[in-house]
Order: structure tokens, then C-alpha cells, then sequence
């Protein structure tokens, strides 16, 4: 192939790769409810394995709090950037150097599933979008030795109308998954849900544990969220075994007044885990809710309060959740502390709109072989326009050396014709007039 051929495959498998990265970075940001691969995927395995666990780690070491995903987006989407300024040799060098790093990168990722046996569907396309970018700008670099090879191997790939559509794929497939994100198809609610849902209102429906650190980080989202005149809020509480103090809050939060809910509810959030004793919450209940002690104290061991949380959990085995917190917002299951997601199904629980994952595939293939069809067309007209513009002047080139020899030779046949000896002048003689 060609160097352009190449450089229109090593732009397609970058932008592969930058689309793939950031369905990752997604779902990096929220384990426990990935928005393309579930908990039972291939690709929560290879997270949640020792391997991950590793790499997790060796990321967080370099870069606290950033994900793998989340660092080499940025690092595909600058590879894809540089593709577009392919100018000299230098610049093709660096392409094929740094692609030939990534892929060894890629390379040693496929080893580490192949070690485990799974391997997760969104990092192979990007692992192996890697390789095939980087087989492409080593066969580019082979080719171009110099600055003049790269002006005229390259030169068309590089004009605007070529690399234009390719920077806006770029754009567009990072956009792709984050777009899907807000608006992903869900399944049915479940009919007690569906139950407690009311036309026109935004039902938020949270299961909990006041003890739960993850439960306590989402509340000032839920809190915020439950002011708003549109919500109808529904909380259930679901008491771990492990966490000592769940048990005498949720019972709090039932012996209190209905009315009073809230209010206990804040100070059982915020409240250190060793103060949510029986004794601990009983002062809470008479501090702020200014509930009778001797009733309130016999609220706290009756059967009525205990079957009310036994109901709800109950009801969280019956809906087959698993892990706190969980929370309906809408139509929209949330599970673990996914403040963002929260948000966003909130923002956009009114507007109906579900995309299929399918959807993004198809969408993101048409935009690829836009990009291509588009590059090429242009790469071709740039390509011909240099032909005929490198014709021209080859004409005009032509056309100068022609007139030159013109004058050449004109001004030699004068040379010639000053050089031929001049005839003798006769002197006229006079003859004297003799008289």
C-alpha cells in the first residue's frame, strides 16, 4: 500500500481506539453500574481480577485517583491529532515511535487477559485498534526518508479538506459513548416500583443504610435532588449485618414522626458510625424531633417497627438488588455512589429518549466510513490539483526554456553575422580637370 493508504488505516484504528477509551473511561467511573459492560461481563471480570487490581494500583501510583482508560484517552486522541500534521520526517518518526510504544503496551494488556483467560470486548478493540495503528505509521515511516518524500507521499493527506473530516470523527466518537451515557436503554420497572411511580413526577426511590459510608456520600445528591417541587421520594431502609449502628437508626427512622423523617435522617447520615447506638439515636430523636423518650424507647424493640424493616428488606431481596446503595431515579436504575449518574438521570428522566448500544455501534461505524470516503475524496482532488498545478508549471517551465533558446539562438545568428568580414570600400579617386 501506499503511505496514504497507510495514514487513512493508522486514522481509522486511532479513532477506533479513542471511541472504545471512552465507553471505558465511562464505565471506569462507576464499577458497580457500568454503562456498556454489566457485572456479569467479561470485561467486569478482568477489572475485578487480580490483574486489574494490579494495573488499577500501578495507575493510581502514578497518577492518584486516575484510571487506565482516563490517562490513554487523551494519549490516543494526541496520536490522532499528530496524524494530521504529518509535515517531515521528524514528525513521521515520532508517530511510528510512539505508536510502536503504545501497541507494545497493547500488546503486553492482551497477555494479561490471556493470563486470566477473559478478556473484556472494549479493551481488545482498543488494544488491538493499537496494534494495526502502529503496523500502519511504521510502514509510513519505512517509506518516507525525507522531507521531500513526505511532501510528496504525504502532501495531499495533509491538506484541510483531508484531514478535516478525520479531527471531527475524532470528536465525535469521543462524544459517542458519554452521549449514550446520558440516555441509555433501560429495562421495565419492576412493578412495585412501577407502583410508586405518579404522572408528571420524578419518582426517586432509595434503598439505604444510614451507616453505609457509600449510602452517606449520595445523600447530599438525594437531598438536594428531593427539593425540588417535581420529586416524590420514597426511602427503604435495608440494614447490613456488618455495619452495628444500621439497625437502631433504621428503627429510628421509623419511630419518628413522618414528618420528622428527614430531619432525623440528615443527623443520621452525618453522625459518626459509633454514635448510632440505641441509647445514641434515641437522644437524637428527643434532641431534634422532640419526640416523648418513654414512647419512643418503646417504638425502637416493638414488633411493628421491626416488620417495617423487615419489609423493605423483603422487598430488596424480592427486586434482586444487590450492594448499597440502590437507587430508582425514574426509570433509571443507579446502583452504587454514582453521583454523576444521579444527576443525569435526573436531568433526564422526563425527556424519554433510550439509546441502544447497538445504536452507538452503527453510529459510530457511519461516522468512520464518513470520515474515510470523505478523506479519500478530497486526498484525491488535492492529489490531482498537484498534478495539474506541477503540470502547469512543468509548461511554463517548458514554455520559458523554449523562449530562452529562442533568444539564444537569435542572439547567436547576430553574433554569427558580426563576425562575417566587411567588403572593402573603393576610394573614389578624383580626376583633376585639367584646363
Amino acid at each position: 500500500m501506499t503511505p496514504a493508504r497507510w495514514l487513512l488505516l493508522v486514522r481509522a484504528a486511532l479513532c477506533t481506539a479513542v471511541f472504545a477509551c471512552a465507553a471505558l473511561v465511562i464505565d471506569y467511573r462507576n464499577l458497580a453500574d457500568a454503562t456498556f459492560c454489566g457485572v456479569e461481563s467479561s470485561c467486569f471480570k478482568v477489572r475485578s481480577s487480580d490483574v486489574g487490581q494490579k494495573l488499577a494500583e500501578a495507575v493510581n501510583d502514578l497518577i492518584p485517583t486516575a484510571t487506565l482508560p482516563g490517562v490513554t484517552l487523551p494519549l490516543f486522541a494526541g496520536l490522532l491529532a499528530l496524524t494530521l500534521f504529518l509535515g517531515s520526517k521528524w514528525m513521521v518518526r515520532v508517530l511510528a515511535g510512539a505508536s510502536g510504544i503504545g501497541a507494545l503496551a497493547a500488546l503486553g494488556l492482551v497477555y494479561a487477559q490471556a493470563s486470566i483467560d477473559t478478556f473484556c470486548a472494549y479493551c481488545m478493540v482498543v488494544d488491538v485498534s493499537m496494534i494495526v495503528a502502529a503496523v500502519g505509521a511504521i510502514a509510513i515511516a519505512v517509506k518516507v526518508k525525507t522531507d521531500a518524500d513526505a511532501e510528496a507521499l504525504l502532501g495531499p493527506s495533509m491538506a484541510t479538506g483531508a484531514t478535516f473530516p478525520w479531527g471531527l470523527a475524532g470528536a465525535l466518537l469521543t462524544a459517542l459513548p458519554f452521549i449514550w451515557a446520558e440516555f441509555p436503554k433501560v429495562d421495565p420497572l419492576p412493578e412495585p416500583i412501577a407502583k410508586l411511580q405518579e404522572p408528571g413526577k420524578l419518582t426517586i426511590v432509595s434503598f439505604t443504610d444510614f451507616e453505609c459510608p457509600y449510602c452517606r456520600g449520595i445523600y447530599p445528591t438525594l437531598k438536594d435532588l428531593k427539593t425540588r417541587d417535581d420529586v416524590v421520594f420514597h426511602r427503604y431502609m435495608v440494614p447490613l449485618e456488618g455495619h452495628r449502628g444500621a439497625m437502631p437508626a433504621a428503627l429510628a427512622y421509623y419511630c419518628v414522626d413522618e414528618a420528622q423523617r428527614d430531619r432525623i435522617a440528615d443527623t443520621l447520615y452525618n453522625v459518626t458510625a459509633d454514635q448510632l447506638t440505641y441509647e445514641g439515636v434515641v437522644g437524637f430523636a428527643v434532641l431534634i424531633t422532640n419526640a416523648n423518650e418513654a414512647e419512643f424507647r418503646k417504638c425502637m424493640v416493638s414488633q411493628e417497627a421491626k416488620d417495617k424493616v423487615a419489609a423493605d428488606k423483603k422487598l430488596f431481596d424480592d427486586l434482586k438488588l444487590s450492594g448499597l446503595p440502590s437507587t430508582y431515579v425514574g426509570p433509571r436504575m443507579i446502583r452504587g455512589a454514582a453521583v454523576d449518574k444521579l444527576v443525569v438521570a435526573a436531568r433526564t428522566a422526563g425527556v424519554g429518549l433510550q439509546l441502544p448500544v447497538w445504536l452507538m455501534f452503527v453510529s459510530a461505524g457511519v461516522i468512520l466510513i464518513g470520515a474515510g470516503f470523505r478523506s479519500s475524496r478530497q486526498e484525491a482532488e488535492a492529489a490531482a490539483t498537484a498534478r495539474s498545478e506541477a503540470a502547469e508549471a512543468t509548461k511554463d517551465e517548458e514554455a520559458q526554456n523554449e523562449e530562452k533558446a529562442d533568444q539564444a539562438d537569435d542572439e547567436k545568428a547576430d553574433e554569427e553575422k558580426a563576425d562575417e568580414p566587411k567588403p572593402a570600400k573603393k576610394k573614389k579617386r578624383k580626376k583633376a580637370a585639367e584646363s
